[in-house]
């Protein structure tokens, strides 16, 4: 059965010390499924996925394509509160026990990849001050195998936001 990850929205999103929030634009909440394909996630993991099931229910949206094995899930959030990426990055390393976090360069402003082991791999993205995606992968392959394969699939995925 599959050991469901809680899904890190980086519960942090600090407001810069001395930087006022300014109101971003609103967040379209209707795209997160729209991320990706059924059929772009089945050829990255060599494994069928269901349809996409919206979760609108957070701070964002959220798309979960679930499989035998395991899932993908697509989060975006736009924070009023501009974020504070140095914070962010502390939090990431302090969820989840064992877990490594490095930094992927050449996507959005900054872009980490959260290593957790056998349950899977997290990529988390932020683009500007404001804009934020997840890609998480747990269940389909430990973090060696699938970290390249939610790499790929936030690159597709913060092409379209």
């Amino acid at each position: 059965m599959l050991n469901p990850i809680a899904l890190l929205v980086l519960p942090g999103l600090t407001n810069t010390a001395g930087v006022p929030a300014h109101k971003p634009a609103a967040l379209r909440t209707d795209t997160a499924c729209a991320l990706a394909t059924r059929a772009e996630i089945r050829q990255e993991l060599a494994h069928p996925v269901g349809n996409g099931k919206e979760d609108l229910t957070g701070p964002g949206a959220g798309c979960t394509f679930s499989g035998s094995y395991g899932e993908v899930t697509f989060t975006v959030q736009r924070p009023e509160q501009r974020l504070d990426i140095a914070a962010e990055v502390e939090t990431l390393k302090a969820s989840f026990a064992g877990a490594t976090v490095r930094e992927i360069a050449g996507l959005g402003t900054s872009a980490y990849l959260l290593e957790i082991g056998d349950s899977g791999a997290q990529v988390h993205v932020i683009r500007g001050e404001h804009d934020y995606l997840m890609v998480s992968v747990p269940g389909f392959g430990n973090a060696e195998r699938v970290a390249e394969i939610a790499e790929a699939l936030a690159r597709k995925a913060l092409a379209r936001i």
